[in-house]
């Protein structure tokens, strides 16, 4: 019977339903669908949030009133906002171009992180592989835009430090072309390794000091009625997800900026 207590060495984090199913009824370990879905449990609780979002989007864009009710004047609040800040960053043009991309990515982090907060469930941006594929749309969409908006030959002449004359061309070339050829590669990686680390952080400590509650409470006679020692860190937690949520999309706006034409002032205002 798996339990429901990690054990040293095991990678710690909150137990899931799939983890207190098994633990309750351990023939449903040697059921391949539950095992497909243990194993992608993350994936598959990322699915849901993902159709979960899309539906009470879809319900409310079907369901628009002229006096709109609670739900709607939230939603709209926080789609004004992601835009007034997005377009205060990029302008109007790219701002309005880039908000669905910006915007969708920062609801996903975010829900993700905040589902790794709560007992039971799991959020794919604890697993690096999920941070490391977001990071990479960030990296293709910000060579999509360099190459689109400046063309080859412009973008080839920023990564070399935009140089005038024979010697700036050599020395950006030699030198500057290198180090930003690798800066450029080093972003996704930055991205990936620095919402992984927070995120899987948190809901380590989370499922440490879960299990140091369910520990005491067995010790104690409780059963499996834990002890909420994780309480006071799940404010923190909720927190940190959302600063790192932030964080993500600032990110990758800044390297949408790095790469649009120094030319057009429009984006500044």
């Amino acid at each position: 019977m798996t339990s429901l207590v990690p054990m040293a060495g095991e990678a710690t984090h909150m137990p899931t339903v799939f983890t207190v199913l098994e633990s309750l009824f351990p023939a449903l370990g040697h059921n391949s669908v539950f095992q497909f879905l243990h194993l992608w449990e993350r994936q598959v609780f990322s699915l849901l949030a993902i159709i979960g979002v899309s539906l009470l989007v879809i319900r409310l864009s079907k369901n628009l009133n002229q006096r709109p009710g609670k739900l709607q004047n939230a939603v709209e609040a926080i789609i004004a906002g992601f835009d007034d800040f997005i377009c205060g960053f990029l302008g109007k043009r790219y701002g309005r171009r880039f908000l669905p991309y910006l915007g969708t990515l920062f609801i996903f982090i975010l829900v993700n992180n905040w589902m790794g907060l709560v007992p039971f469930l799991n959020g794919a941006t604890g697993f690096w592989a999920a941070t490391g594929a977001l990071a990479v749309m960030t990296f293709l969409l910000v060579q999509y835009v360099a190459m689109t908006e400046l063309g080859p030959a412009k973008y080839f002449h920023h990564m070399c430090g935009e140089p005038e004359g024979i010697g700036m061309w050599l020395f950006g070339i030699i030198m500057l072309f290198p180090i930003h050829l690798i800066g450029e590669f080093a972003k996704p990686l930055s991205l990936c390794l620095r919402l992984y680390g927070n995120i899987f952080g948190e809901h380590t400590l989370m499922g440490v000091f879960m299990g140091f509650g369910v520990a005491i409470a067995a010790a104690l006679g409780l059963g499996l009625i834990p002890i909420p020692l994780h309480l006071p860190f799940m404010f923190l937690g909720i927190l940190m997800s959302t600063i790192q949520a932030l964080i993500f999309m600032l990110l990758s706006m800044v390297y949408i900026l790095m790469v649009l034409p120094h030319d057009d002032e429009e984006h500044a205002h």
